[in-house]
């Protein structure tokens, strides 16, 4: 979901111990630079790969 020009709030799918849910990770960026807040949970990287592309 884009928050605004250069924020994006990505929707990922996790199984926690509780049972599935969704986090919400933010991708923040400018020409040079990208930085992801909040990385998941091991295992989950292909997830946010497929969701940032």
């Amino acid at each position: 979901m884009k928050i605004t020009d250069g924020i994006e709030m990505l929707a990922i799918e996790a199984n926690l111990t509780l049972g599935p849910a969704i986090i919400y990770p933010v991708l923040v960026w400018d020409d040079n630079e990208v930085v992801l807040v909040d990385t998941g949970f091991p295992g989950q990287f292909s997830q946010f790969v497929e969701a940032i592309q």
